[in-house]
């Protein structure tokens, strides 16, 4: 509905209201006669109900327009979750990662264990606690604890390898210069092993 026919009648009533009443102050005798009474009243019924009328059909315009907004909306919401599911079928995304066990492991990696370049340790624990690597690599131990740690490689009671004792914040290197296998990697340090400093390393 036109708003401008809101304000005529709006106004129109504001303006009958003063006149009124600015009449009805100096005149004593107003309305001068039922007539007149009838058709004020008659007049003021029509612009009351004309306003009335407006509201509740401007009311209803304006709800009907914004379910039409939301209708939009929620069509152009469809629209681009569409959009963007045919874009990641496309591109080998869609879905969730149904990778086995296997094809989740990292490149280098070996019943279980982790391919590993550093291996850190800390109060007590190795970092991963199952290391890899291939024969003929170099693995950092890095110790970020608060004490001295090292990073020794057993077969049984057999020492094949280990990196000196390292202080707090410092690192040493460990050859894997032996043939592949399972073996154990512990931390000699007295009481580390048994606190729980201890894992599996496998060399390819």
């Amino acid at each position: 509905m036109n708003p401008e026919l809101f304000y005529w009648v709006g106004g129109a009533l504001a303006v009958l209201a003063v006149v009124i009443s600015f009449l009805g102050l100096r005149e004593k005798d107003f309305p001068a006669s039922r007539g007149a009474m009838v058709g004020t009243l008659t007049v003021f019924g029509f612009l009351v109900l004309g306003a009335t009328t407006y509201a509740v059909v401007n009311a209803r315009d304006e709800q009907q327009h914004r379910r039409a907004e939301l209708a939009e909306q929620s069509e152009a919401l469809a629209q681009e979750a569409e959009v963007e599911e045919v874009e990641a079928s496309q591109t080998g995304t869609e879905g969730p990662d149904t990778a086995s066990p296997e094809e989740e492991q990292p490149v280098g990696a070996a019943g279980g264990t982790t391919a590993a370049s550093e291996v850190g340790m800390t109060e007590y624990a190795f970092e991963p606690a199952d290391a890899g690597a291939a024969q003929g690599d170099v693995v950092t131990a890095q110790n970020d604890g608060q004490t001295i740690h090292n990073l020794t490689v057993l077969d049984g009671d057999e020492e094949l390898g280990a990196t000196e004792d390292i202080d707090p914040g410092q690192s040493a290197e460990l050859e894997v210069d032996f043939k592949p296998g399972a073996y154990e990697m512990i931390c000699t340090i007295p009481g580390h092993a048994d606190l729980g400093m201890e894992g599996g390393f496998t060399v390819e």
